[in-house]
């Protein structure tokens, strides 16, 4: 059997540095501090669908299917994310000209 290899944490750390590193360096200051807010309520909302979805999941095996519903919650968050997305492809189009 074939060995699975998982990145540790030191790894993912410095994965992060330079991948922020890489995007920030040709943004000016509010551009950074832009583009940091996006990132940041991307990565809260993935976190949010993720809670919601688990806690789905706990509800259904509690009452043998009949977990709350949340569609509209999550319907409204991925209307957001898509917004978020058009407003990112924007940036690059700027950042591109």
């Amino acid at each position: 059997m074939g060995e699975k290899k998982c990145i540790n944490a030191n790894q993912i750390l410095i994965l992060t540095a330079f991948i922020s590193i890489i995007i920030a360096e040709n943004l000016t200051s509010d551009e950074q501090e832009f583009v940091g807010n996006i990132l940041t309520v991307i990565g809260d909302n993935i976190l949010l669908i993720q809670s919601i979805n688990q806690q789905d999941e706990e509800d259904d095996e509690e009452s043998d299917g009949k977990g709350s519903n949340n569609n509209d919650n999550i319907k409204d968050l991925q209307d957001q994310i898509d917004e978020l997305k058009e407003y990112v492809k924007y940036l690059e189009r700027r950042f591109n000209e």
